[in-house]
């Protein structure tokens, strides 16, 4: 047999397999014996059936399973296990040539870890925006959770601002106002405040139960607007609770006693949600930045990788099944210079990790998962041990995510930061 690695590309390699009938033959005959002692065939003793009719019968599936294996097998001892390369990816095979009794020429090609240095970065320049939570943002925080408990009670008379109204909408012609069949909603909750179209606020105000009136609706995101006739059904009234020390305790199901604590509790974690989104918006232009700055081949192997974890995404999104008519071969296409961007980010930060010791210690495990302990009184170390043993994709996940903190903690000292007050993109 003959083997030989060739490279195609700076991170792809093939090899070439090549094989006589003469070194194939021993290899099949001793596959065919084996098999032989599970063939029952009437008229002989088990394991006693002539090896003619043996392969007679199973000689074409034993002669491709035992090419199947010897493929394999020269690609782990000779790649995998020989050739010194960090193969990246699945295998790839390129060429298959045989056919029983004959001689095999294959080629499987392989990608492997490209070869590049995290250039210097230190003249470019990131926007670090800054927003401290304000007051105003507490108190619309505070409205959100005296709306989820409030109360509703009927209204007698005409509907007001700030009322909740129920009505059935049937879908009627643009051209003829007559009803469209099957375009038809029973129940519909309209708000008379907040973000409501101001057209169809106006229509609903002053209505009562039994009303109907003509509603010009949005459909989705689109521009496009549907007619409908709404016949209402109900009015309600909603009325707040109380901003008061034991709404504080209801609402915190009694960890906070006080207004001015609960104030406190919201604005901090109003400022950690803050903290964290804009720390995202950052991470992903450096990520960006780092990717343009590194212009090296990727493995196709490792792309398609990316792209068939993408496929797997629609299919969850789609409650387990991929949508009916779903092309893989165009998704690919269309996604192919996505998926190679997220695979080269991923060699990056890789690259940065091992450079720079960048790993997760059971220390920092043991502090990330402190605060939880602290509430059932148990250590960091004690709740990561219980962790490691019940759910350890959560220690998995807990710690990808404390390495890519580090991860981009050591990336932002290698910019020019400038910090810069948040506004609001929707502002002018």
């Amino acid at each position: 047999m003959e083997t030989r690695i060739t490279q195609v590309s700076p991170v792809e390699y093939e090899l070439e397999i090549r094989a006589a009938r003469d070194v194939l033959e021993p290899k099949i005959d001793k596959a065919l014996k084996a098999q032989r002692q599970h063939v029952t065939l009437k008229g002989f003793r088990p394991g006693h059936v002539p090896l003619s009719i043996v392969r007679r019968l199973h000689g074409r599936a034993i002669s491709y399973e035992v090419v199947d294996n010897l493929i394999q097998e020269t690609y782990r001892e000779e790649v995998l296990e020989g050739s010194g390369h960090e193969v990246m990816g699945s295998p790839t095979i390129t060429k298959l040539e045989y056919e029983p009794e004959g001689d095999l020429s294959a080629s499987i090609q392989f990608g492997v870890r490209p070869t590049f240095e995290i250039k210097d970065m230190s003249v470019e320049s990131l926007t670090r925006l800054k927003h401290m939570v304000t007051e105003e943002e507490v108190d619309e925080e505070i409205d959100r959770l005296r709306a989820s408990r409030a109360t509703f009670t009927p209204r007698e008379g005409p509907a007001q601002d700030g009322d909740f109204v129920r009505a059935d909408l049937q879908r009627l012609d643009d051209a003829t106002d007559a009803p469209l069949i099957g375009e038809r909603q029973e129940g519909v909750r309209f708000f008379l405040g907040g973000e409501l179209d101001p057209n169809v606020k106006q229509a609903l105000l002053a209505t009562t139960s039994g009303s109907t009136v003509r509603l010009s609706l949005q459909v989705s995101d689109s521009e496009e607007r549907n007619r409908f006739a709404a016949t209402v059904t109900d009015v309600q009234t909603r009325s707040l609770p109380e901003l008061t020390d034991e709404f504080a305790s209801s609402v915190t199901e009694n960890e906070i006693t006080t207004v001015d604590e609960l104030r406190s509790s919201l604005r901090n974690r109003l400022q950690q949600r803050w903290n964290q989104l804009l720390r995202d918006r950052l991470e992903s232009e450096a990520m960006k930045k780092l990717i343009e700055a590194h212009e090296f081949e990727v493995p196709h192997g490792v792309v398609h990788i990316w792209l068939d974890s993408m496929i797997d995404d629609v299919k969850r999104n789609n409650g387990g099944s991929l949508p009916d008519g779903f092309d893989a071969h165009d998704f690919h296409h269309e996604h192919h210079a996505e998926a190679e961007e997220m695979a080269r980010w991923m060699l990056i930060r890789d690259k940065i990790v091992t450079e720079n010791g960048l790993t997760v210690n059971d220390d920092e495990l043991d502090d990330a998962f402190s605060d939880t302990g602290r509430r059932n009184e148990q250590s960091g170390q004690s709740v990561r041990k219980m962790f490691e043993k019940h759910y350890p994709d959560m220690i998995d996940q807990m710690s990808r995510r404390i390495e890519n903190r580090k991860v981009f903690d050591w990336i932002f000292d290698q910019f020019m930061v400038e910090e810069v007050e948040w506004t609001d993109d929707r502002e002018g």
